[in-house]
């Protein structure tokens, strides 16, 4: 059985391809995410409807401070699975206290390793660090500067 942080990575996962398809279709409002919701299983469902009310309800603010925070890239230039990605990350280093910013931040570059391009990783944990130190107002000792991550 899966341990808590498991479910909680499989809920991000889920969570991020019902996001990436209501970018990609427009269709953002409760009811329709939450058809698509029913489609998927397993993983911390409370967390899941957390991240995507959370998400749908902050979609602009959450563009605008990833837009702001990925120098010299619009979102409209980014790849859908990588600003969802950090829509997501900026949610949860935003909002999910009790959750380190490290694992939010390492959780969102293995999206990425996993969804984006051979690139999306790294632009994803740039962008997401700067929307820690600049957007995410955590206690000190979250907001370290972190190690490499590797490929």
């Amino acid at each position: 059985m899966a341990g808590p942080q498991e479910a909680r990575t499989l809920a991000r996962e889920r969570a991020m391809q019902v996001l990436y398809r209501a970018d990609l279709t427009g269709e953002r409002t409760v009811e329709a995410v939450r058809g698509w919701a029913t489609e998927r299983e397993g993983g911390d469902l409370a967390y899941f409807e957390t991240l995507v009310d959370g998400v749908l309800s902050g979609w602009d603010v959450l563009g605008e401070i990833v837009s702001r925070c990925a120098q010299n890239w619009s979102l409209g230039r980014m790849a859908v699975v990588d600003r969802t990605i950090l829509r997501i990350g900026a949610y949860e280093l935003m909002h999910s206290r009790g959750i380190p910013a490290r694992v939010c931040l390492d959780e969102a570059v293995e999206l990425a390793k996993r969804y984006g391009d051979a690139q999306s990783y790294s632009f994803v944990n740039g962008v997401l660090d700067r929307v820690l130190r600049e957007h995410a107002n955590r206690p000190p000792e979250e907001t370290q500067p972190r190690e490499t991550l590797g490929a």
